[in-house]
């Protein structure tokens, strides 16, 4: 084998020396010679290839490293055919052999494997990239017909693929690819040893990680749900062979390599390239689904935490610091700069976007199920609070279409639950706590159109009737939503000198009157507590110092911030607390009469109303609020109380006018 091997460098010498140089066909015929010698040894020797092999293989890549291609491609050739001949023959040798032969032989021919896949990465070393192309052609072909009979020989040829996505060349990666997806046939990763799924799934992650070749990128990550699957549906046998290696509990450690594939592929949903991200987030989610039905409490808790909610933070992120780089780049004459800057739009920020609407519905699908909303009493409240700060996330900077994407699914699995009756109360009512503290933060911050905040608070109430049969709802809740009504009334930004209120004003104002309609029905034994928010949810929109009032205290403070004084809405607002005080039940009239009362006097002595001259239907409902509270006082008061209501608003007015006018 030596003598043939310098046989083969001296003629390769003959081509360029001497005036009787060889031709190419001569270059070729004899190297052909020495090559097909040299299999004929190694083949009849096969039982000794720990004798003959490297020499063999150091013999081919001389060949495979020659000027000429005609040349390089026969050293190639002579690999593979090496290679597939090895594995035939200790196939059929061990098919012939009793089993005590067989475990005798065994461990010699699979070592004699792992030396023959080892030469695919000798012989990958060459220079030329027609070569290296020929060589994972090769590999393609030999793990075709062979990948089922690797053994133990999978982690050399994942180590070389490996190394390949690791240096990123577009070309290479095209070649190392269906390799590795050869692998990931449904025939052959069954055959893959339980303890190689980890390097297999590290092997699939660079592919999908480089940045050289997007649709390799894509390929590799739809590639990793085919293993989680793989996973998901073989982890009894997976279990068995962890547990002929040994290890004590085989189902723990099919759950350890369950998690980290879905920490893996967690990664790759929050991947730059959108396309890579809209691959891995089906796969993530739907394998998570899936495997919530199968796997234990803490594995779920775990990939909660540690995979769904890191998905959504990072994809929000990932969104903000999209539209942070695209309004820094854009001139200072864009029209991006200007109004509502979260709504700035470009394929790269759209991308993000959907990105996030899609990992969202994923994650609440797969915390929703009912088996998952079992444990938020256990030790899944921290899981629920997460989901739903990133709900929170969504609303105040997503946008438009993503806050109204959110919501309309949260919706529509609540009410699922909700009709299951398998929601928890918990859940519930962290819900609307986490709308009412979002839609507030984007009202102030102008981050969400009116339009917008109109769609969401409709689509949410939906989960009223559903809750009250559900034995859910609280008048807590109903106090929520006439809050999110009621920022509608300032949502958007306000004009001062507007003469009348907006459309969408006039719906919220609307809204409330039918929601304060139908207290009794929602929350009988809270109406009277219902009615008093309502009644200072309206007032408010007015302006005045009520520091001075002990019923101030009333006041939803958070409310205040950011509302603008609107002339346009002192009248409107105005009439609607006298009609609405007139539809309140006599005890809730008789009760806050003095209030009420209190408040508009307070009113009509702010600057705003004295210097816009709007103070007039102030004074009006303050009026009527009296002539309909004050003679109930008698029956639910006392005389006293009655004299000191008439007297305070007599001397209310008598100041202001005097006061106000001399």
């Amino acid at each position: 084998l030596q003598s043939l091997a310098a046989a083969t460098k001296e003629w390769f010498n003959l081509e360029f020396e001497g005036p009787d140089h060889h031709t190419l066909e001569d270059t070729v015929k004899g190297v052909k010679f020495f090559v097909n010698l040299t299999l004929d040894i190694a083949h009849f020797n096969m039982h000794r290839s720990d004798v003959w092999l490297e020499g063999v293989v150091r013999h081919l890549k001389l060949v495979a490293e020659n000027l000429n291609t005609e040349v390089r491609e026969m050293g190639v050739r002579a690999l593979s055919g090496l290679v597939s001949d090895s594995f035939a023959e200790a196939h059929e040798e061990l098919q012939v052999m009793s089993p005590g032969e067989r475990e005798e032989k065994e461990g010699r021919l699979r070592a004699t494997k792992r030396r023959l896949l080892s030469a695919y990465g000798i012989m990958y070393e060459g220079d030329f990239k027609d070569a290296k192309v020929a060589v994972l052609e090769s590999l393609k072909g030999t793990l075709r017909s062979l990948a089922a009979e690797l053994d133990d020989g999978y982690p050399i040829v994942l180590k070389l693929l490996k190394s390949i996505a690791d240096e990123g060349d577009s070309d290479m990666l095209h070649h190392a690819f269906p390799c590795l997806d050869q692998l990931c046939e449904p025939d052959v990763i069954r055959k893959v040893p339980a303890q190689v799924l980890s390097l297999l799934s590290d092997c699939c992650t660079n592919f999908a990680r480089q940045e050289a070749d997007p649709v390799v990128s894509q390929k590799a990550a739809k590639t990793m749900g085919v293993i989680m699957e793989f996973v998901l549906v073989n982890k009894h046998v997976l279990a068995q062979d962890f547990s002929r290696l040994g290890l004590p509990d085989g189902a723990a450690e099919v759950e350890k390599v369950w998690v980290a594939l879905l920490e893996t592929i967690g990664s790759l949903a929050t991947e730059q390239r959108h396309q890579v991200r809209s691959t891995a987030i089906p796969s993530l989610f739907g394998a998570i689904s899936r495997g919530n039905e199968t796997f234990g409490d803490e594995s779920i808790l775990h990939t909660s935490t540690q995979v769904l909610l890191p998905v959504l933070q990072r994809l929000q992120m990932g969104l903000g610091a999209e539209l942070k780089a695209y309004l820094q780049s854009a001139p200072q004459t864009s029209p991006a700069r200007g109004g509502r800057r979260v709504e700035a739009s470009n394929p790269q920020i759209e991308g993000w976007r959907a990105s996030l609407t899609e990992a969202f519905k994923g994650c609440l699908d797969a915390l929703f199920s009912v088996r998952v909303l079992g444990l938020a009493g256990e030790g899944g409240a921290a899981v629920f609070e997460g989901f739903l700060y990133a709900f929170e996330g969504c609303l105040v900077g997503g946008g438009d279409r993503v806050a109204l994407a959110v919501t309309t699914s949260l919706k529509d699995v609540s009410i699922q639950r909700l009709l299951e009756k398998k929601l928890p109360k918990s859940v519930w009512c962290g819900m609307w706590e986490s709308m009412d503290r979002a839609v507030g933060e984007a009202c102030l911050e102008r981050t969400i159109a009116p339009q917008t905040l109109w769609d969401i608070v409709k689509v949410f109430s939906a989960t009223m009737p559903p809750a009250r049969k559900a034995s859910l709802l609280e008048s807590s809740n109903v106090t929520c939503l006439m809050t999110l009504v009621d920022r509608l009334v300032t949502a958007g930004t306000p004009d001062p000198t507007a003469v009348g209120p907006t459309k969408f004003q006039v719906a919220a104002l609307n809204e409330l009157k039918s929601i304060a309609g139908s207290f009794s029905s929602l929350a009988s034994d809270k109406e009277s507590e219902l009615w008093k928010s309502y009644l200072y949810v309206l007032l408010g929109h007015l302006p005045g110092d009520l520091n001075g009032f002990s019923w101030s205290a009333d006041l939803d403070l958070p409310l205040q911030k950011g509302r603008v004084f609107q002339k346009g809405l002192v009248k409107v607002i105005s009439e609607t607390v006298a009609a609405s005080f007139q539809q309140a039940p006599a005890a809730v009239q008789a009760e806050e009469a003095g209030g009420v009362v209190g408040m508009l006097l307070a009113a009509m002595s702010s600057q705003q109303l004295q210097e816009h001259g709007a103070w007039g239907p102030v004074a009006e409902c303050a009026v009527q609020v009296a002539c309909s509270g004050f003679p109930l006082l008698s029956q639910h008061g006392s005389g006293g109380s009655l004299l000191r209501a008439w007297n305070v608003l007599t001397m209310g007015l008598e100041s202001f006018f005097w006061g106000a006018h001399g």
